[in-house]
């Protein structure tokens, strides 16, 4: 049995309708675009959907390493703490559909993808988040 990390990624025959269009939907916006990126000396493939506003950024990771998969929403802020301490988060349900089995800098990418998280802040919080939609992009290499 897996765990909750340890989700199979589902691979689709045939490459999602994202060739045309990307639609993201996250925490109830579509103002978000995807960064899919290889970092040097590594061979997970981390694809962020991010809105930028300038002082904040906002969204989500999906991280693809060897078939399997995780999806993390994420919030970052100019506005820098010491004592801030990272959110624990529960994974009711996360599903990825890709185009390809495997990926290499400067590859197109498209998929589908569909998630529920639950985040528990430092200060007693519980946010449900929330993601589905198709995603393109050109995967950059970051050294």
């Amino acid at each position: 049995m897996e765990s909750e990390n340890e989700i199979q990624m589902m691979i689709d025959s045939e490459p999602p309708k994202s060739k045309k269009t990307t639609q993201l939907i996250f925490d109830k916006s579509n103002e978000y675009v995807c960064e899919p990126i290889f970092w040097k000396d590594t061979d997970t493939l981390n694809v962020n959907i991010v809105y930028h506003s300038g002082f904040t950024s906002g969204g989500f990771n999906i991280q693809i390493h060897d078939h399997r998969y995780e999806v993390s929403p994420f919030r970052m802020s100019d506005h820098i703490t010491d004592h801030e301490k990272p959110s624990a988060f529960k994974n009711p349900k996360q599903k990825l559909i890709l185009d390809k089995s495997a990926y290499k800098p400067n590859d197109s990418i498209y998929g589908y993808v569909e998630f529920e998280k639950t985040e528990y802040d430092q200060y007693g919080n519980v946010i449900p988040h929330k993601g589905k939609g198709y995603f393109r992009g050109k995967i950059e290499y970051i050294k």
